[in-house]
């Protein structure tokens, strides 16, 4: 079933009044309905109370504690239910106690883009079927933003340069279809480039490293063929 996003609540907690609400503006924008807090004693009680689907937080603030991450993390609904921004992970004291409850860390400064495509991740990785958003496509387990260039597989933000992003994209479009090195590079760069068909194969090896790491594979060789993006079975 698919939920609508003005049916979702999400819980800003930042102690920048400016930030939040630009968050807040930005993520009641893209359809959420959004409460806001500036300290972790009035987020707690606004998440006893409204139980946000997804909390959004500043590592950061002051009295913020495991307990207290546990205690957020059981009150939003979704399994994955936590977002957090940091100003550096290097300087993040509590990174173990914030990557024992969520697997979402932004670090500042971030777009946006960025933000509102974690929120998504984290949703559909919690179960929640949303409606499609303009300029997002999805191949199984792997998202890509086309307007902001942003690439999540399995929730995980993979972080692609443009030209990288539009091979991956290209390759979505066609998921099944064997594509040649020819037809990559007429669609990507559009015209006849130095290197020819040569620079395909450093392009495939590299997506594939990042985004094949540790999950099934999404991109095939085909020898004497090219390539293709095929969703991995049971994904």
């Amino acid at each position: 079933m698919t939920v609508a996003r003005a049916d979702l609540t999400l819980l800003v907690l930042d102690r920048d009044s400016t930030l939040r609400e630009l968050l807040e503006n930005s993520l009641r924008f893209a359809g959420y309905t959004v409460v806001t807090a500036g300290d972790v004693t009035e987020a707690l009680d606004l998440a006893r109370s409204v139980h946000p689907h997804l909390i959004i937080m500043d590592t950061g603030l002051s009295g913020l504690n495991r307990p207290d991450l546990e205690f957020a993390g059981d009150k939003a609904e979704g399994d994955d239910g936590l977002i957090f921004f940091t100003t550096s992970v290097s300087r993040l004291e509590n990174v173990a106690d914030v990557q024992a409850v969520s697997e979402y860390l932004v670090t500042k400064p971030f777009s946006l883009h960025e933000v509102i495509a974690q929120v998504e991740a984290a949703l559909r990785s919690a179960g929640l079927r949303l409606p499609p958003e303009p300029g997002l496509l999805v191949v199984g387990d792997l998202n890509l933003y086309e307007g902001s260039r942003l690439a999540f597989r399995g929730g995980r933000q993979v972080r692609l340069s443009a030209v990288s992003f539009a091979i991956l994209h290209y390759l979505a479009i066609n998921e099944g279809i064997p594509l040649s090195s020819e037809q990559i590079v007429d669609h990507v760069w559009g015209a006849e480039i130095p290197m020819g068909v040569a620079i395909v194969e450093p392009y495939i090896a590299h997506l594939r490293r990042k985004l094949d790491d540790t999950l099934r594979p999404l991109i095939h060789v085909l020898p004497g063929v090219g390539y293709m993006l095929r969703i991995p079975e049971g994904v």
